[in-house]
This record gives structure tokens, C-alpha cells and sequence, in this order.
């Protein structure tokens, strides 16, 4: 009699567990990276900004062999300036570390990121043969000036610098690494660019835990629905999702619109 007693009031808990799981609300889910645009998109987009997404200019070559023309540097540090909201963070990219040295005194103090693209087309060759060092001697300077460093390679660079243990060596370096997920995306399809993501964003934290995980994808290379499906499904191991565009502002502004929005839209 006590063994079915006991039966009956385990059965009467289990119902009651399922009960109230049922009832138990699903809470709607954000997405959880910041979001970096080019400053040339603030004043179009500044309403679905929120606090901590990140605004930028870049300050790089026109090729490898000529440095930054000063009339570039100022027309878009210029419209950096202009910007004026709490809630944005700012960044600037350059391609070589002479132009760092020649322009890091004249950013405004609102910069708070500086990164490093070594591209090889737009960064001098000797930057790129001596990568690591060059790298150190950018992290040195941009640290001594209270910023923070990031780096911006290609995909097959940061490869082959895994393979060579340099890549481990690199990393310490910065606060944090952009990964160009574009091609990924293209070629493998949103799981396979998922599968990249989650191994790349696992190699940059072994060997430096507290790096932020930028990764960028390309509008109109990459498709709208992509993009937001692509990010969504890599947002629990990546801190940033860079927006890169090509093309007419006119014509993106009302893509990038929809793509925040899709992002940003509340989803269970």
C-alpha cells in the first residue's frame, strides 16, 4: 500500500512539472554582439544604434608604396569628429605602421580602437615580411597612446601563421582580431561558415582569452538573409559583427536597415 502511495504522489509531481514548464513563458532573445558600420552610415542608421556598437573610418594606402595622403586623413577623421554620441565607440584602421606613427597624435580622443589591415595591396612589403614584429611595434605604440589594438588580416594569412606558430605569438598582442568571414559564408553555406567561425573564434582564445572576436561580412557579396542568418548562428562566440560595404550609400542604407532590424528584431 505505501509503495503505490508513493507511486501515485510521484506520478502527481511529474504531472505538476509538466504543467508548469508549459506555463513557463519562452523570454524573447537579442542578439548579443555589437555591431560596427562605417561612420559614412552614422547619420542614416544612428536611430537603430544602441550602446557599445562601434563607428569607423579607414585611414589606409591607396597602394602598398604611397603613404596616406594628409588630405584623406582629414576629411574622414573630420567626419569622426562630427559624430557626437555616448552611446558609439570609435576606431580608426590604417594599413602601415609609418602612417600610425606620422598621424596617432592628431586622432581625436573620442578613438578609443586602432587597427592594423596588412592587406597586401595597400601595406608596404616590409611590414608584411617582418609581420610579427610589425605587429608588435603597433600594439606598442597604439597601447603607449591608452588605445586598443586590433588586426585585421585575411584569412589565408592568419592560416598559415597557425600553421608556422606564429599566430600564437601575434595574438597576446592584441585586444582583438578581425576575422573576414565573406568568402566563408559564399563558399560553405550558413552551417559550414557556423562550423569556421566557432574553430577560428576557439584558436584566438586559446592563446589570448580576453580578445574580442570581431568577424565581418560583406553587403551585397554576402545575401541580406545570410548575413542575419549567418550572424545569429555564430552570436555566442563572437563580440562584434562588422558590417562591410561596397557600392552606392544610398543604395545600401535601405539593406543595412533591414539587416539590423532582422538582427536586432527580438526572436525565440
Amino acid at each position: 500500500m505505501k509503495i503505490e502511495s508513493k507511486r501515485i504522489i510521484l506520478l502527481f509531481i511529474l504531472i505538476l512539472l509538466v504543467f508548469i514548464t508549459d506555463c513557463i513563458p519562452v523570454v524573447p532573445v537579442k542578439f548579443k554582439p555589437n555591431l560596427i558600420i562605417d561612420a559614412l552610415y552614422y547619420d542614416y542608421l544612428k536611430d537603430k544604434l544602441t550602446y557599445g556598437d562601434v563607428v569607423y573610418v579607414t585611414l589606409v594606402r591607396a597602394n602598398a608604396s604611397e603613404p596616406l595622403d594628409e588630405s584623406k586623413f582629414l576629411f574622414r577623421i573630420n567626419k569622426l569628429k562630427a559624430i557626437d554620441d555616448s552611446r558609439i565607440k570609435k576606431a580608426v584602421v590604417f594599413s602601415s605602421l609609418e602612417d600610425l606613427i606620422k598621424y596617432i597624435d592628431e586622432l581625436p580622443g573620442s578613438v578609443e580602437w586602432i587597427s592594423y589591415n596588412t592587406e597586401r595591396k595597400i601595406t608596404p612589403s616590409s611590414e608584411n615580411l617582418n609581420i610579427l614584429e610589425s605587429i608588435a611595434k603597433f600594439s606598442n605604440i597604439v597601447h603607449r597612446h591608452g588605445k586598443k589594438m586590433g588586426w585585421a588580416p585575411v584569412v589565408s594569412l592568419i592560416d598559415s601563421l597557425n600553421e608556422n606558430g606564429i599566430l600564437k605569438e601575434i595574438l597576446p598582442l592584441l585586444d582583438s582580431i578581425g576575422y573576414q568571414g565573406q568568402n566563408i559564408l559564399l563558399s560553405r553555406g550558413v552551417k559550414g561558415f557556423e562550423e569556421n567561425v566557432e574553430e577560428k573564434s576557439q584558436l584566438f582564445k586559446r592563446y589570448n582569452p580576453d580578445i574580442k572576436v570581431k568577424v565581418q561580412l560583406v553587403l551585397r557579396k554576402n545575401r541580406k538573409e545570410d548575413i542575419v542568418e549567418g550572424f545569429r548562428r555564430i552570436e555566442d562566440c563572437i563580440d562584434y559583427a562588422v558590417i562591410f560595404c561596397y557600392g552606392n550609400p544610398q543604395e545600401n542604407v535601405p539593406i543595412l536597415e533591414e539587416i539590423i532590424t532582422g538582427l536586432r528584431s527580438v526572436y525565440n
